[in-house]
């Protein structure tokens, strides 16, 4: 409520939010004085204009894509909070694709509070993956040190490439233009004098981008352009 009366005093009209991690900062906003959008899901409950990355058809084209590389075995691991936060889209896709599309194997998801290389590697040591996906991309420090080669015996793909702290390839989840289409929404609003939460709240979905790197085995010739297979 404080944040949105400063906001009001400074003559803001609209609002865009970025959630990274939970958060309780939109509980007694007030959106009535706002054109407001949001980047990503920050509630389950709340009804507003979202922009968001389509996490669940950009991991299954990337997934159509690993396995063109010859990957058959596949792993997903990822911290509850970040599945979470997206509906659970990120692991709905994978066993998703895992039941209908087939040919990358059935590891397990290895879903924690927190990853620890303890709980990864116990878990690829246990179904011996050619390939992890995952948000931590500490994991390939971790498979180096227990002596396995990235990429060699195991590949590694990162969910956001964008946050990545060394080399490797992933899903570039393309903050730059959300941020563009968020802007585009709110000052829409402004022009039609739209405040307060939409009776009707639209959602825009946008694609990832694939992103080559060194976790990654080459692939044939004309395979790895883009996530859309």
């Amino acid at each position: 409520l404080a944040l949105g009366r400063m906001l009001h005093a400074r003559g803001v009209q609209g609002v865009i939010f970025l959630y990274s991690k939970p958060t309780d900062v939109t509980q007694e906003f007030p959106w009535e004085r706002f054109a407001a959008a949001e980047i990503d899901y920050g509630s389950n409950s709340l009804q507003i204009h979202t922009i968001v990355i389509d996490h669940y058809l950009t991991l299954t084209n990337a997934l159509f894509r690993l396995r063109s590389r010859g990957y058959g075995k596949i792993g997903l691991f990822i911290e509850r909070y970040k599945d979470t936060r997206l509906l659970n889209k990120w692991s709905a896709a994978f066993r998703a694709f895992q039941e209908s599309q087939g040919g990358i194997g059935r590891v397990p998801l290895l879903l924690e509070d927190v990853m620890t290389s303890d709980a990864f590697l116990a878990w690829h040591q246990r179904h011996k993956p050619d390939l992890v996906i995952g948000h931590v991309d500490q994991a390939v420090a971790w498979l180096r040190q227990a002596r396995i080669r990235v990429p060699g015996k195991t590949g590694f793909f990162n969910l956001n490439w964008n946050e990545r702290t060394r080399p490797c390839a992933g899903l570039d989840l393309r903050a730059e233009l959300q941020g563009t289409v968020a802007v585009e929404s709110v000052v829409a609003q402004i022009q039609r004098n739209e405040r307060g939460l939409p009776s009707d709240p639209h959602t825009v979905m946008l694609s990832g981008r694939w992103m080559e790197g060194p976790t990654l085995r080459q692939g044939r010739q004309g395979v790895g352009q883009g996530v859309s297979p």
